[in-house]
Protein backbone atom coordinates (compact mmCIF):
# COMPACT_ATOMS: atom_id res chain seq x y z
CA UNK A 1 0.00 0.00 0.00
CA UNK A 2 2.55 2.40 1.60
CA UNK A 3 4.69 1.28 -2.11
CA UNK A 4 1.72 2.43 -4.16
CA UNK A 5 1.78 5.70 -2.75
CA UNK A 6 5.32 6.14 -3.14
CA UNK A 7 4.95 5.36 -6.80
CA UNK A 8 1.14 7.63 -7.02
CA UNK A 9 3.03 10.42 -5.41
CA UNK A 10 6.17 9.95 -7.95
CA UNK A 11 4.07 10.19 -11.77
CA UNK A 12 2.42 13.38 -9.74
CA UNK A 13 5.83 14.77 -9.20
CA UNK A 14 7.08 13.87 -12.80
CA UNK A 15 4.27 15.22 -14.33
CA UNK A 16 4.36 18.48 -12.62
CA UNK A 17 7.89 18.57 -13.45
CA UNK A 18 7.58 17.73 -16.89
CA UNK A 19 4.92 21.34 -17.33
CA UNK A 20 7.92 23.12 -15.64
CA UNK A 21 10.17 21.78 -18.13
CA UNK A 22 7.79 22.89 -21.07
CA UNK A 23 7.64 26.58 -19.63
CA UNK A 24 11.15 26.57 -19.21
CA UNK A 25 12.03 26.03 -22.97
CA UNK A 26 8.71 27.92 -23.55
CA UNK A 27 10.08 30.74 -22.17
CA UNK A 28 13.95 30.34 -23.93
CA UNK A 29 11.67 30.21 -27.33
CA UNK A 30 9.52 33.40 -26.60
CA UNK A 31 9.80 36.44 -25.61
CA UNK A 32 8.93 37.46 -22.49
CA UNK A 33 6.30 39.76 -23.46
CA UNK A 34 3.95 36.61 -24.46
CA UNK A 35 5.63 33.45 -21.98
CA UNK A 36 7.06 35.33 -18.94
CA UNK A 37 9.99 33.37 -16.73
CA UNK A 38 8.89 31.17 -14.11
CA UNK A 39 10.76 32.92 -11.40
CA UNK A 40 9.48 36.46 -12.39
CA UNK A 41 5.72 34.85 -12.14
CA UNK A 42 6.35 33.73 -8.80
CA UNK A 43 7.85 36.78 -7.64
CA UNK A 44 4.71 38.77 -9.33
CA UNK A 45 2.54 36.27 -7.31
CA UNK A 46 4.04 36.62 -4.26
CA UNK A 47 3.78 40.58 -4.83
CA UNK A 48 0.23 40.50 -5.38
CA UNK A 49 -0.86 38.15 -2.15
CA UNK A 50 0.51 40.89 -0.12
CA UNK A 51 -1.85 43.28 -1.52
CA UNK A 52 -5.29 43.49 0.80
CA UNK A 53 -7.11 44.47 -2.69
CA UNK A 54 -5.49 41.54 -4.56
CA UNK A 55 -6.82 39.78 -1.12
CA UNK A 56 -9.81 40.73 -0.96
CA UNK A 57 -10.86 39.66 -4.97
CA UNK A 58 -9.59 35.67 -3.54
CA UNK A 59 -11.98 36.00 -1.01
CA UNK A 60 -14.70 37.57 -3.12
CA UNK A 61 -14.37 34.61 -5.40
CA UNK A 62 -14.01 31.96 -2.98
CA UNK A 63 -17.20 33.33 -1.42
CA UNK A 64 -19.11 32.87 -4.61
CA UNK A 65 -18.09 29.49 -5.31
CA UNK A 66 -18.55 28.39 -1.40
CA UNK A 67 -22.46 29.83 -1.95
CA UNK A 68 -22.80 28.52 -5.56
CA UNK A 69 -21.63 25.03 -4.67
CA UNK A 70 -23.72 24.94 -1.24
CA UNK A 71 -27.04 26.30 -3.47
CA UNK A 72 -26.29 24.18 -6.65
CA UNK A 73 -25.98 20.90 -3.79
CA UNK A 74 -28.76 21.56 -1.96
CA UNK A 75 -31.34 22.36 -5.11
CA UNK A 76 -29.19 18.91 -7.06
CA UNK A 77 -29.42 16.65 -4.09
CA UNK A 78 -33.13 17.33 -3.59
CA UNK A 79 -34.45 17.45 -7.20
CA UNK A 80 -31.95 14.42 -8.11
CA UNK A 81 -33.17 12.27 -5.05
CA UNK A 82 -36.75 13.05 -5.90
CA UNK A 83 -36.17 12.12 -9.72
CA UNK A 84 -34.36 9.00 -8.07
CA UNK A 85 -37.37 8.35 -6.37
CA UNK A 86 -40.09 9.20 -9.19
CA UNK A 87 -39.67 8.79 -13.28
CA UNK A 88 -42.22 11.30 -13.98
CA UNK A 89 -40.30 14.09 -11.72
CA UNK A 90 -37.45 12.89 -13.98
CA UNK A 91 -39.09 13.61 -16.69
CA UNK A 92 -40.25 17.20 -15.49
CA UNK A 93 -36.59 17.83 -14.19
CA UNK A 94 -34.66 16.18 -17.76
CA UNK A 95 -35.40 19.16 -20.30
CA UNK A 96 -34.35 21.45 -17.82
CA UNK A 97 -31.36 20.11 -16.60
CA UNK A 98 -29.93 19.00 -20.04
CA UNK A 99 -30.89 22.38 -21.32
CA UNK A 100 -27.96 24.16 -18.55
CA UNK A 101 -25.61 21.38 -19.21
CA UNK A 102 -25.65 22.06 -23.16
CA UNK A 103 -25.57 26.09 -23.40
CA UNK A 104 -22.35 27.90 -23.41
CA UNK A 105 -21.78 29.77 -20.03
CA UNK A 106 -21.06 32.75 -22.53
CA UNK A 107 -24.54 32.69 -23.11
CA UNK A 108 -25.67 32.93 -19.71
CA UNK A 109 -23.49 35.61 -18.39
CA UNK A 110 -24.80 37.67 -21.77
CA UNK A 111 -28.27 37.38 -21.08
CA UNK A 112 -27.29 38.12 -16.89
CA UNK A 113 -25.68 40.86 -17.09
CA UNK A 114 -28.44 42.27 -19.39
CA UNK A 115 -30.70 42.07 -16.84
CA UNK A 116 -29.03 43.10 -13.62
CA UNK A 117 -26.04 45.14 -12.87
CA UNK A 118 -24.96 42.95 -9.77
CA UNK A 119 -22.05 41.21 -10.84
CA UNK A 120 -21.78 38.55 -7.69
CA UNK A 121 -25.66 37.98 -8.67
CA UNK A 122 -24.26 37.07 -12.36
CA UNK A 123 -21.75 34.69 -10.65
CA UNK A 124 -23.59 32.99 -9.05
CA UNK A 125 -26.11 32.45 -11.40
CA UNK A 126 -23.80 31.15 -14.04
CA UNK A 127 -22.40 29.26 -11.41
CA UNK A 128 -25.58 27.59 -10.34
CA UNK A 129 -26.71 26.60 -13.86
CA UNK A 130 -23.38 25.25 -14.95
CA UNK A 131 -22.81 22.81 -12.19
CA UNK A 132 -26.54 21.89 -10.98
CA UNK A 133 -26.76 18.88 -13.96
CA UNK A 134 -23.51 17.65 -12.23
CA UNK A 135 -25.05 16.90 -8.77
CA UNK A 136 -28.76 16.05 -10.14
CA UNK A 137 -27.69 13.01 -12.37
CA UNK A 138 -24.79 12.28 -9.74
CA UNK A 139 -27.63 11.38 -7.16
CA UNK A 140 -30.30 10.31 -9.35
CA UNK A 141 -28.47 7.75 -10.78
CA UNK A 142 -27.05 6.98 -7.49
CA UNK A 143 -31.15 6.53 -6.01
CA UNK A 144 -32.05 4.51 -9.26
CA UNK A 145 -28.86 2.20 -8.69
CA UNK A 146 -30.32 1.30 -5.11
CA UNK A 147 -32.14 -2.32 -5.39
CA UNK A 148 -35.94 -2.08 -4.99
CA UNK A 149 -35.88 -4.73 -2.53
CA UNK A 150 -34.33 -2.37 0.03
CA UNK A 151 -36.98 0.02 -0.03
CA UNK A 152 -39.71 -2.72 0.29
CA UNK A 153 -37.70 -4.02 2.89
CA UNK A 154 -37.38 -0.91 4.90
CA UNK A 155 -41.74 -0.64 4.52
CA UNK A 156 -42.64 -3.68 5.66
CA UNK A 157 -40.21 -3.41 8.98
CA UNK A 158 -41.46 0.27 8.99
CA UNK A 159 -37.60 1.79 9.26
CA UNK A 160 -38.30 5.95 10.07
CA UNK A 161 -37.31 7.74 7.04
CA UNK A 162 -34.69 9.20 8.58
CA UNK A 163 -32.70 5.94 8.69
CA UNK A 164 -33.86 5.05 4.75
CA UNK A 165 -32.16 8.43 3.66
CA UNK A 166 -29.15 7.80 5.58
CA UNK A 167 -28.19 4.46 6.01
CA UNK A 168 -29.78 3.23 2.22
CA UNK A 169 -29.73 6.39 -0.13
CA UNK A 170 -27.02 8.16 1.40
CA UNK A 171 -25.15 4.86 1.16
CA UNK A 172 -25.37 4.76 -2.33
CA UNK A 173 -25.01 8.05 -3.41
CA UNK A 174 -22.50 9.27 -1.30
CA UNK A 175 -19.55 8.24 -4.25
CA UNK A 176 -21.12 9.65 -6.64
CA UNK A 177 -21.46 12.93 -5.07
CA UNK A 178 -17.99 13.09 -3.74
CA UNK A 179 -17.22 12.66 -7.66
CA UNK A 180 -19.18 15.65 -8.64
CA UNK A 181 -17.95 17.75 -5.74
CA UNK A 182 -14.56 17.17 -7.15
CA UNK A 183 -15.26 17.74 -10.77
CA UNK A 184 -18.06 20.45 -9.82
CA UNK A 185 -15.17 22.27 -7.64
CA UNK A 186 -13.11 22.76 -10.83
CA UNK A 187 -15.50 23.92 -12.97
CA UNK A 188 -16.36 26.01 -10.75
CA UNK A 189 -13.29 28.20 -10.40
CA UNK A 190 -13.38 28.32 -14.11
CA UNK A 191 -17.07 29.15 -14.49
CA UNK A 192 -16.80 31.98 -11.29
CA UNK A 193 -13.29 33.45 -12.82
CA UNK A 194 -14.73 33.58 -16.16
CA UNK A 195 -17.89 35.28 -15.26
CA UNK A 196 -16.18 37.89 -13.15
CA UNK A 197 -13.93 38.71 -15.84
CA UNK A 198 -16.59 39.33 -18.53
CA UNK A 199 -18.88 41.33 -15.59
CA UNK A 200 -15.35 42.75 -14.64
CA UNK A 201 -16.89 43.52 -11.68
CA UNK A 202 -15.04 42.12 -8.71
CA UNK A 203 -13.17 38.93 -7.86
CA UNK A 204 -10.18 37.28 -9.55
CA UNK A 205 -12.19 37.40 -12.90
CA UNK A 206 -11.77 41.38 -12.54
CA UNK A 207 -7.96 41.52 -11.67
CA UNK A 208 -7.55 39.24 -14.52
CA UNK A 209 -9.73 41.19 -16.97
CA UNK A 210 -7.58 44.48 -15.63
CA UNK A 211 -3.93 42.51 -16.33
CA UNK A 212 -5.53 42.29 -20.12
CA UNK A 213 -6.58 45.45 -20.56
CA UNK A 214 -3.23 47.18 -19.20
CA UNK A 215 -1.36 44.00 -21.15
CA UNK A 216 0.80 42.69 -18.27
CA UNK A 217 1.58 39.51 -19.21
CA UNK A 218 3.14 38.51 -15.96
CA UNK A 219 0.40 39.11 -13.67
CA UNK A 220 -1.75 37.25 -15.94
CA UNK A 221 0.67 34.37 -15.10
CA UNK A 222 0.83 35.19 -11.69
CA UNK A 223 -3.29 35.06 -11.24
CA UNK A 224 -3.05 32.01 -13.32
CA UNK A 225 -0.74 30.60 -10.69
CA UNK A 226 -2.61 31.71 -7.72
CA UNK A 227 -5.59 29.97 -8.87
CA UNK A 228 -3.79 26.92 -9.50
CA UNK A 229 -2.52 26.79 -6.06
CA UNK A 230 -5.54 27.72 -4.47
CA UNK A 231 -7.48 25.27 -6.49
CA UNK A 232 -4.81 22.33 -5.43
CA UNK A 233 -5.08 23.14 -1.70
CA UNK A 234 -8.71 22.84 -1.99
CA UNK A 235 -8.47 19.49 -3.51
CA UNK A 236 -6.14 18.28 -0.68
CA UNK A 237 -8.21 19.73 2.25
CA UNK A 238 -11.53 19.04 1.49
CA UNK A 239 -11.83 16.48 -1.57
CA UNK A 240 -9.32 13.71 -0.62
CA UNK A 241 -10.24 14.21 3.07
CA UNK A 242 -13.74 13.04 1.70
CA UNK A 243 -12.25 10.25 -0.59
CA UNK A 244 -10.24 8.84 2.44
CA UNK A 245 -13.20 9.04 4.35
CA UNK A 246 -16.00 7.80 2.08
CA UNK A 247 -13.44 4.47 1.66
CA UNK A 248 -13.14 3.58 5.14
CA UNK A 249 -16.77 3.74 5.88
CA UNK A 250 -16.81 1.20 2.59
CA UNK A 251 -14.73 -0.61 3.98
CA UNK A 252 -16.75 -0.99 7.46
CA UNK A 253 -19.66 -1.72 5.65
CA UNK A 254 -18.27 -4.63 3.51
CA UNK A 255 -16.16 -5.98 6.73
Amino acid sequence: MKLNSLYHTARIFIGSSALLVIWYFAEELFPALIIPSFAETVTAAYFLLLDSNNLQAIAMTIAHIILGLFITGLIGGILGLRAGLSSAIHDYCLATMLVAQVTPIIIWMTVFIVWTANTSFVTLLVLILSILPLFYFAVYHGVRNINPGLFQMAKVYRIPKALVISKIIFAAVREQLIMSLSVSIGVAWKVAITAEFVAAGGGIGAALYWSYRNLNIVQLFAWTLIVIAISLISELLIIKPLKVYSSHLQYAVRN
